[in-house]
């Protein structure tokens, strides 16, 4: 009985040291979680427990049990990551959806200047078409005034030759 006096006190005393021990190792593995520079697991890992007890390197039933403020903590730090990780979120989407606007006048002043070089292209393509009419009437105009004057000549090749025989 007197050995259990003794070693009850001492073994009190220990819970209570190992309890400061351990909420020591928390608090300071919850301010490098909450700094983002942790010495064991990846910063880019999301707040929680289980990331928590393995930064400290404690059990994370420990954390449930017997640290309440550090849960408390914890959830304080989650939620303001979750604030943060949202801000982030919506102001990329804001980016896009700018981007994705501007893109969008892009492509429709590049259907306008489209539909700009379609009409252009029909333009042109019909003052060929009428070109190549006229170029054709002029051909067939030719042809016939070169028929015209080669019988004229004729004609007066033989007038000639006959006053000649005359």
């Amino acid at each position: 009985m007197r050995n259990k006096k003794i070693i009850q006190p001492a073994l009190q005393e220990f819970k209570q040291k190992s309890r400061e021990v351990t909420r020591l190792k928390l608090e300071n593995a919850l301010q490098r979680l909450s700094t983002g520079n942790p010495l064991i697991v990846e910063s880019k890992r999301k707040i929680s427990v289980s990331l928590l007890a393995e930064e400290a390197q404690v059990d994370r039933v420990t954390i449930y049990r017997f640290h309440k403020t550090i849960l408390t903590e914890l959830t304080r730090l989650k939620n303001e990551q979750s604030g943060k990780l949202l801000e982030s979120t919506n102001s990329s989407l804001k980016e896009n959806s700018l981007k994705i606007k501007e893109y969008m006048q892009l492509a429709a002043n590049a259907q306008e200047e489209v539909i700009a070089l379609a009409r252009q292209n029909y333009l042109l393509s019909t003052q060929i078409s009428a070109l190549q009419e006229t170029s054709s009437r002029q051909e067939k105009l030719i042809s016939d005034l070169k028929k015209q004057i080669t019988q004229e000549s004729e004609k007066l090749y033989l007038v000639k030759s006959q006053n000649k025989k005359s």
